[in-house]
């Protein structure tokens, strides 16, 4: 049994064997070949281990042009995300614009109905809504402001004629039921103690108008032995109501006979009470 030592020392020995044979060898091959030979076996050994450079090298080219497309890609993603942020910016100003063609066309048309009513009118903006009942609301304008009870508070619908002409019609939204100095409160033709004087536009055949609590719907009642009505008769305000005559209170939707002597016409309003924000009176 060798000892450690005795096991280095034999290491060193034969690694210095195999030095010298490798120098004695390589000399010797030198010696006997000329140096053209010698390039032979340089080509010899580049053959050999072509595969290997080539294919690091192929491995470089393809690793600097996945770094470029990355790059790449980088940037049409920067130049996408910047794309998108101005055609989100153009929208925000579009739909400015449309909200300043918007406000400028109601204004307009409420001006109109000043110029109908001889300056009667009076504009006013709603401040708030009964929280029971969000079809009535309060306006910022009193009987400082020449507001008076029973007042009729109207909203301007552009409609288009059989002819194609654009004109404009008055909505009847409902009355000035309480007034102070500086605010009045408004009872919707929408509250179920509405009730309405009107006649149909029509044929001039009168009836009241009342909500269908059930529908939650307004309904133009009439007798039956009265002319017939049909769907899409505009229902109006008539000399018999306290309100001003002639004010559009809705469309006809439907007709239902009753076990009565009268005849309900289902109307449909034109516009949605719970986007107006500003109102005229009258």
């Amino acid at each position: 049994m060798y000892t450690n030592k005795e096991k280095v020392k034999k290491s060193r020995i034969i690694i210095t064997i195999i030095i010298v044979f490798v120098i004695l060898t390589g000399y010797g091959i030198f010696r006997v070949y000329d140096f053209n030979s010698l390039l032979k076996v340089e080509g010899f050994f580049l053959k050999l281990f072509s595969p290997i450079t080539n294919f690091f090298k192929n491995t470089a080219s393809d690793i600097a042009s996945f770094i470029s497309i990355i790059a790449t890609l980088g940037s049409i993603r920067e130049k996408m995300e910047r794309l998108d942020y101005q055609n989100r910016v153009l929208k925000v100003k579009n739909a400015l614009v449309e909200n300043y063609i918007e406000e400028n066309i109601r204004l307009k048309s409420l001006l109109e109905i000043k110029d109908s009513y001889d300056s009667k009118s009076i504009f006013a903006e709603i401040v708030s809504r009964d929280p029971l009942k969000p079809n009535n609301f309060t306006i910022n304008k009193g009987s400082r402001d020449g507001i008076k009870l029973n007042g009729s508070v109207i909203y301007p619908i552009k409609i288009k004629t059989t002819n194609g002409l654009s004109t404009t019609i008055y909505q009847l939204i409902g009355r000035v039921y309480d007034l102070t100095d500086n605010n009045a409160k408004i009872l919707s033709i929408l509250d179920p103690d509405s009730k309405i004087s009107a006649r149909n536009l029509r044929t001039n055949s009168l009836g009241t108008v009342f909500v269908d609590n059930k529908k939650k719907k307004l309904y133009f009642e009439i007798r039956k032995d009265e002319s017939l009505i049909k769907k899409g008769d505009a229902i109006v305000t008539s000399e018999l109501s306290t309100l001003s005559k002639g004010l559009l209170v809705g469309l006809v939707e439907s007709i239902e006979d009753t076990p009565s002597i009268y005849r309900r016409a289902y109307l449909n309003i034109p516009i949605d009470f719970y986007k107006i924000t500003e109102v005229a009176i009258i």
